[in-house]
């Protein structure tokens, strides 16, 4: 593994996408490639799940949801406070937009219904009516 990743480092990739890298890496290697990243020229990046991160590294966040990528100036702790903003935000515009719908779906129907206003439940009785 560390001879495959060695191979791909000094390949000088353009782009370098890395699934947990630190995976199967003795002290020694995680220590060498962390060296190698910083002191690489290109913008390395890689794909961790959230307990897996270190905290203290300060590389940038990019998210790929729904085929939008979004990247955060922080480390994983900032993207993770701003995410939970950003959806916090996103599904409170959602509740005022469904209760928009709403209210205009209740004028529309209102408007529109051909049922008698309240306090008009029945017919009123015609003139005449039922007297035979």
């Amino acid at each position: 593994m560390r001879v495959a990743m060695a191979r791909v480092l000094l390949g000088r990739p353009e782009v370098l996408l890395m699934d947990e890298p630190t995976n199967h890496l003795d002290i020694e290697s995680i220590i060498w490639l962390e060296g190698f990243l910083k002191s690489c020229r290109r913008a390395p990046h890689d794909l961790a799940r959230p307990r897996v991160h270190e905290p203290h590294r300060h590389a940038p966040c990019a998210e790929i949801d729904d085929g939008e990528i979004t990247v955060y100036a922080g480390n994983y702790e900032f993207y993770e406070r701003e995410r939970a903003i950003r959806e916090a935000n996103r599904e409170a515009a959602y509740g005022g937009e469904q209760a928009m719908l709403a209210e205009g779906n209740k004028r529309f129907i209102d408007r529109f219904s051909c049922a008698r206003p309240p306090g008009r439940a029945g017919a009123e009785p015609r003139e005449g009516a039922g007297q035979d």
